[in-house]
């Protein structure tokens, strides 16, 4: 049962992040090797990292995201991101 509960979070998160990638332009070269640095293969994987990283929902951390633009994603995102976590903006 637990292997089972723990494949349909699998399967849910995997279904996000394509999700929000099909939203996102593809990354540039220096920019997918600039998301392998920080342990993301996606624009969508990026966002769900830091989301849970900083405790936050992920419709705030794509809404930001969004907003920002992928030019943002590895300053104003994340910086924005831990912003609203120790403020509790949600």
């Amino acid at each position: 049962m637990e292997n089972e509960t723990a494949l349909i979070r699998a399967d849910k998160k995997a279904r996000q992040i394509a999700w929000m990638n099909k939203k996102c332009r593809n990354p540039t070269t220096d920019e997918l090797r600039a998301l392998k640095e920080h342990g993301a293969d996606s624009w969508g994987e990026h966002v769900m990292n830091y989301a849970e990283e900083n405790g936050m929902k992920l419709s705030t951390a794509w809404a930001l995201f969004e907003a920002l633009g992928e030019n943002e994603a590895f300053d104003g995102f994340v910086t924005e991101l831990q912003d609203c976590a120790e403020f509790d903006c949600e």
